[in-house]
């Protein structure tokens, strides 16, 4: 299995989370204060050569004026439009329904 930082739903994330900061006009240097990271790491993160974790995408899409439910919706709709084939064990979630909704079984005793 290949490591998630070079998978492609991975590189679909960082491909949302930079055009969503284009999109919206906001500069790599823009976010260095409110990341409290240097130009350079932004950089390298959106190139996938430094992984983000869950605590810097928040800040990351909050930067940006976005919520970390948004980026993950927006993530979640473009992980449905990956080919079958390039999929990766990462992006099952897409495939799963969600848990409010579901009928559970509850054991009678």
């Amino acid at each position: 299995m290949p490591k998630s930082i070079h998978s492609d739903p991975y590189r679909t994330l960082l491909d949302l989370l930079r055009q969503m900061r284009v999109r919206r006009g906001v500069r790599q240097e823009d976010l260095v204060d409110p990341l409290g990271m240097d130009q350079s790491t932004i950089s390298r993160i959106e190139q996938g050569e430094r992984r983000i974790d869950v605590v810097e995408l928040r800040a990351y899409c909050g930067a940006i004026g976005w919520t970390l439910r948004q980026c993950v919706d927006q993530w979640e709709r473009a992980l449905l439009h990956t080919a079958p084939h390039r999929a990766s064990p990462l992006s099952t979630r897409a495939e799963t329904p969600p848990l409010e909704g579901r009928r559970t079984r509850t054991r009678q005793g």
